[in-house]
């Protein structure tokens, strides 16, 4: 097994994810900065100021992008692909048809009325993306042969404070396995690819210290 490469990963997901499935821009709300979203939710609802269309305009991947702006629907997500094969046999989209998906909100407005809950400043939850962003790192790393993996440190029935924990984890000598935690809840943050990379690098750095 090969060492970590950040950038060969990072030119990887650049050319898998090349187009945003989502777009997040940053609004006022009564004098606060209030994070948006173009699309909440399951099945994409839509935010009244802030459009994006990614088939007629769509906007490229870059290493500032966050997680949620590309993973929200990728294509090349199998989890994603299943949603579109179980909507198209319940008759419920057409083949051929753009889906979005986005971040759920955590709150009394979360389900009904997500823009809404966005500027009521309820909490952003990025299950999705996260696990897309996880599937995908892990299955680049195995093709590449590096000795690295991802994995989720507590069930998804653990309390919102360990949701979202997920470490590096590095076959050792002699059969062992260490681990080292990833600074970064990716349920309850929505990172940049740049930091995450970064913060995972430095995960990997330091299992790599240890004898």
């Amino acid at each position: 097994m090969k060492d970590f490469n950040r950038q060969k990963v990072l030119e990887k997901i650049l050319g898998d994810a090349p187009i945003l499935s989502n777009k997040r821009g940053i609004i006022e709300v009564g004098g606060w900065e209030r994070v948006i979203y173009a699309f909440y939710f399951n099945r994409g609802v839509p935010d009244p100021e802030l459009q994006y269309d990614k088939v007629a305009n769509p906007e490229p991947t870059t290493p500032n992008s966050t997680l949620c702006e590309i993973y929200s629907f990728w294509d090349g997500d199998p989890n994603a692909q299943k949603l579109v094969q179980r909507l198209i046999a319940e008759h419920k989209i057409r083949e051929g048809d753009v889906i979005y998906q986005g971040p759920w909100l955590m709150g009394p407005n979360g389900l009904t009325n997500p823009p809404y809950a966005a500027r009521q400043r309820e909490q952003y939850r990025f299950h999705h993306s996260a696990s897309a962003f996880e599937n995908h790192f892990n299955r680049i790393c195995e093709e590449l042969g590096f000795d690295i993996q991802l994995i989720n440190l507590y069930e998804k029935n653990s309390s919102s404070n360990e949701m979202g924990a997920v470490a590096v984890q590095v076959p050792k000598r002699g059969g062992r396995i260490a681990r080292a935690q990833v600074p970064i809840n990716f349920v309850q943050e929505d990172p940049t690819l740049c930091r995450t990379l970064e913060s995972i690098t430095n995960a990997y750095e330091e299992v790599k210290r240890v004898a």
